[in-house]
Parts: C-alpha cells; structure tokens; sequence
C-alpha cells in the first residue's frame, strides 16, 4: 500500500513531502444475521518514509433494509465509475499510440540520428540550453516531452481509481522514462518501438478487461 499511495504525491514543496496524507477506507461486510456492518477508518500516510498508520477509527451496524438499499447505490455508483475509468483509459490508450507513432516517424525521418540510434541516451539538452538544435532533437524534444507525461497520466488515473498499476511500472519503459536524464541506457530504436507497441497493447487489454466490469 505505501508504495500506491507514494503514486499521489505530488513535489509541491516541503509541506507537501513532510505532512501526512489522510485516506479513508471503508469496509462493509455481512454477519450471520440480516445486519450490515460498515467499519471506517483513516488511513495516515508520510510520503517521505512511506509509511502508513491507522488513524480513527469508526464501526457502525447498518440496518438490513438500508444496507441492501445502500448496496444497490453503491453498484449502480462502481458501473458509473468502471464507466468513467474505462474513457479516460480509451485515451491513455490513444495517447500510448501517438507516442509509437512519433517515435516512429522520427525513426523513418532520421535513422541515423542519435534519437532514433539510442533513445533514452543523454542526448536531450539542459533546459535553458541557447545552442540551436537539428531537426531530429527538437522532434525528440517533443515526443519525449508527450510520453513523460503520458506516463504521469497513468499514474493520475490509477491513483484516481483505485487501480493496480505496479506490474507496468515496474516495466523496461517507465524505468527508462523515470531516469532519462540520469541514468544512460544503450537501447536501440528497435527495442524502443517494440516497448512502446508492448505498451499500447496492455493499456488495451486493460481497457477491454475494464469494459466487462460494466457489463
């Protein structure tokens, strides 16, 4: 869990990295008679230890009329929110596609640049840098700009719904997109493209996994 809700800090500043985050979980759950039960409890979370405590705590019994009542809300509320989850995944996964198809090109229109050779070497220049650029490292300029954020706008969504995206981020291409300029990675064009086709298809298979929920 504290690796998660690590996910929604956000490097605002000192208060933000040194506060402590407040999460609310509930739980519901049945009994052996027709009550429903509900325990709510905080969640306290210091995102530069990681580390996560149990705040209030709060257990209430549900009537059995009224928690079935409640139950039917909150599925029709889980569909909307499948619903909601899987459009903004429809355009990760369009946006997962754009970033294929601009590498792509740039691969095609200089093969022999330095971009299309070693994509995530240090070829990107210092901000600020007044040196003009060739063509090829402006385009890679800009297309590196779009996955960055592509990729934190997945964590955006897995952190605004609740979703389990640690396989993938533990993956060959938000390791290299995290440490782009610090750490020099040898990896060819080819490699490239093929972890961005790899890519775009999980997202899909994601969003088709996503789409049956609503069903």
């Amino acid at each position: 869990m504290p690796d998660f809700l690590f996910k929604s800090y956000k490097d605002t500043g000192v208060q933000e990295l040194f506060g402590i985050k407040v999460f609310t979980l509930r739980v519901r759950y049945t009994g052996t008679g027709p009550d429903v039960f509900e325990t709510e409890c905080e969640i306290l979370f210091r995102p530069w230890k990681k580390e996560t405590k149990i705040g209030r705590t709060a257990r209430k019994i549900l009537p059995a009329a009224m928690g079935a009542r409640r139950s039917k809300i909150y599925a029709g509320a889980t569909s909307g929110s499948h619903s909601a989850a899987a459009l903004e995944l429809s355009n990760l996964c369009s946006e997962a596609r754009q970033a294929w198809e601009d590498y792509k090109n740039i691969v095609e229109l200089h093969a022999t640049g330095e971009v299309s050779k070693t994509p995530f070497s240090r070829w990107r220049p210092f901000v600020g840098d007044p040196a003009p650029q060739p063509p090829d490292i402006q385009e890679g300029i800009r297309w590196a700009r779009f996955l960055e954020n592509h990729i934190q706008h997945i964590y955006d969504w897995a952190a605004r719904w609740g979703e389990d995206i640690s396989e993938m981020a533990t993956g060959e291409l938000f390791q290299c997109v995290g440490t782009w300029r610090t750490k020099h990675r040898n990896m060819s064009g080819d490699k490239c493209l093929l972890l961005l086709e790899m890519h775009t298809k999980g997202l899909q298979q994601r969003l088709e996994s996503l789409s049956k929920l609503q069903v």
